[in-house]
C-alpha cells in the first residue's frame, strides 16, 4: 500500500480496499445467517419390533434360544381358536432357525422353512397357513443363538385368527 506525502492513499487502492471490506461483510453476514453444521452421528438402533394388534394377533407362546442346536415346542391346542397366518418375532438377539413346522390337529404338517434362515434381531416373521383356517395343535423348532455377545434370542410366536 503506497501512501502519497499527504498521508492519502490513491482514489483506485480506496476503491479496492472498500470492496474489499463489502465482500468480507457479505461472507460474515452471511455465515451468521447460516445454521450451524450438525455433526453426523450413526443412525439409533432399530427399535424392537412393535407387538401386533391384539384384536387380530394372539400370542400363542414364546421360547428362549440357547447357543447350542435347541430343540422346543409351543403347544398351541383346541382352546386357542382358528387361525390364518402365524408371525414368528425375534428379539434380544439374532437365530438360525434350521427348521419350524406347524402340525394341526388333523396330524397334518406345514413347513414353511425350506431351508436354514437367519432371523434378524427385534425383526417379525408371518407365514400364511394352507387353508382357510386351521386348528393348530404345536409348533415346533429346531433353532440356536447365533452370537454369544448379543446374549440369549426369545422367540415369540402369534397366530392371527
Amino acid at each position: 500500500m503506497a501512501i502519497k506525502g499527504n498521508g492519502k492513499m490513491p482514489a483506485r487502492e480506496a476503491a479496492m480496499r472498500s470492496k474489499q471490506a463489502f465482500v468480507l461483510a457479505l461472507l460474515a453476514l452471511s455465515f451468521t445467517a447460516c445454521e450451524p453444521v450438525r455433526q453426523t452421528r450413526s443412525a439409533p438402533p432399530p427399535s424392537p419390533a412393535p407387538p401386533p394388534p391384539r384384536d387380530r394377533w394372539e400370542l400363542l407362546g414364546q421360547r428362549e434360544v440357547d447357543f447350542k442346536g435347541d430343540r422346543d415346542a409351543i403347544e398351541v391346542g383346541r382352546n386357542e381358536g382358528r387361525f390364518q397366518k402365524i408371525r414368528v418375532v425375534v428379539r434380544g438377539a439374532p437365530i438360525q432357525l434350521r427348521d419350524m413346522k406347524v402340525i394341526f390337529v388333523d396330524d397334518s404338517v406345514f413347513d414353511p422353512v425350506s431351508r436354514d434362515r437367519i432371523l434378524r434381531e427385534d425383526s417379525a416373521y408371518v407365514f400364511d397357513l394352507p387353508g382357510h383356517r386351521r386348528l393348530i395343535k404345536r409348533i415346533t423348532f429346531l433353532y440356536r443363538s447365533i452370537d454369544r455377545r448379543e446374549g440369549k434370542a426369545t422367540v415369540l410366536v402369534y397366530g392371527e385368527h
